[in-house]
């Protein structure tokens, strides 16, 4: 059975405390055999349960926040050599200095009073957008999983096309979850997509009730349909060179 859920938000003026919960965000590889030609210090991205963020939440604003990556980027270098048609030994030197730890911060507030989402993260530089919090289409299905103990249900839905896979639980009454996703008739602890996986670790339930302000944010500030037009000027810069 199937039910289709368009949810816009749930304001749980009842919730009389603030739940932290702790998320892995796991990049899926594109493939092993692409894997295994990456530098070590760029498969760093794709390991499992490296990358942890946190969201905060009291069911009027949240905020989702990356953790301290205690994780130390060395630059490395790489050596082939292959003999020509001539004879010739040719020998390549790859020098690679891995990912830039900066694409993986990430900071997201929502004000589901104000229908207001404030996102910050790093593309070729800090990049700042506030928009009203998205609206999605939820379609809940039969099929149940536990996670953390809870038994979550699970929804579909698209995002530009590209399927979402949500499992939430109504255990714990809060329409929420990481990073942008929300919406729900429960607190959503895992999302999965053809390309990465957002995975709770870690339930805390804190008795006061926490207000979360808005971020204070520097530098260029967009809408996502500024943001569009301003991505694809810098695809276009990009492929002139």
């Amino acid at each position: 059975m199937k039910y289709i859920f368009l949810f816009v938000f749930i304001n749980l003026n009842c919730l009389a405390q603030t739940v932290e919960v702790k998320y892995y965000e796991n990049s899926k590889v594109p493939s092993q055999e692409q894997f295994n030609l990456m530098q070590k210090n760029v498969q760093i991205a794709y390991k499992a349960n490296v990358f942890s963020y946190k969201l905060t939440t009291d069911g009027k604003s949240s905020l989702y926040q990356n953790e301290k990556f205690n994780i130390n980027i060395k630059e490395e270098t790489s050596k082939t050599s292959k003999v020509n048609e001539s004879g010739d030994t040719i020998t390549n030197i790859v020098i690679s200095e891995g990912i830039d730890l900066r694409t993986k911060e990430k900071l997201y507030y929502k004000d589901f009073k104000k229908n207001k989402s404030y996102n910050q993260q790093y593309y070729d530089e800090t990049i700042n957008i506030v928009d009203s919090i998205a609206i999605w289409k939820w379609e809940i299905m039969d099929e149940t999983e536990t996670i953390l103990g809870y038994t979550c249900k699970k929804a579909t839905t698209k995002y530009y096309g590209r399927d979402v896979i949500a499992w939430f639980t109504d255990e714990i009454p809060v329409s929420d979850g990481p990073f942008h996703y929300s919406g729900l008739p429960g607190l959503i602890l895992k999302i999965q997509t053809k390309s990465n996986e957002i995975i709770a670790h870690n339930i805390l339930f804190k008795k006061e009730t926490l207000t979360v302000n808005p971020p204070f944010l520097s530098g260029k500030i967009f809408n996502y349909k500024t943001l569009k037009e301003y991505i694809e000027n810098k695809n276009k810069e990009r492929s002139r060179f």
